[in-house]
């Protein structure tokens, strides 16, 4: 008799998942054949005319300066020109970076594939 109640018991998540499947395929097929109602288009805010009617803010006017590297005229708001900006960017080490992702990568997936194998003897 205990055999018979833990094979039972073993068959109820089966079981569930089964109704819950058939469930979804019973809304799916009433949502299918039912027909469709046209829907009324959604009504759209009403136009309100913008209450501030005050002139915008200007902004303050900044005179030119010069890169602070090359000495070439950019506008006042910044401090050095698009070419220096990018030079500057660029002073960073990828490639060494990139090179030590991947070797990181490959000592990880060298462990877990290792230890599965070493689990597997």
């Amino acid at each position: 008799m205990p055999n018979n109640t833990s094979a039972l018991a073993s068959l109820l998540p089966l079981v569930g998942a089964a109704a819950l499947t058939v469930q979804g395929f019973r809304r799916l097929r009433a949502t299918r054949e039912s027909p469709r109602a046209s829907r009324p288009a959604p009504l759209q805010p009403k136009e309100v005319p913008n209450p501030d009617l005050r002139p915008p803010r200007r902004k303050k006017i900044v005179p030119d300066s010069t890169c602070h590297h090359c000495g070439t005229s950019i506008p006042g708001r910044e401090t050095l020109c698009t070419p220096c900006e990018r030079l500057a960017e660029g002073a960073t080490n990828s490639s060494a970076t990139t090179a030590l992702h991947w070797l990181v990568f490959l000592v990880t997936m060298t462990a877990i594939i290792g230890g599965g194998w070493l689990l597997s003897q």
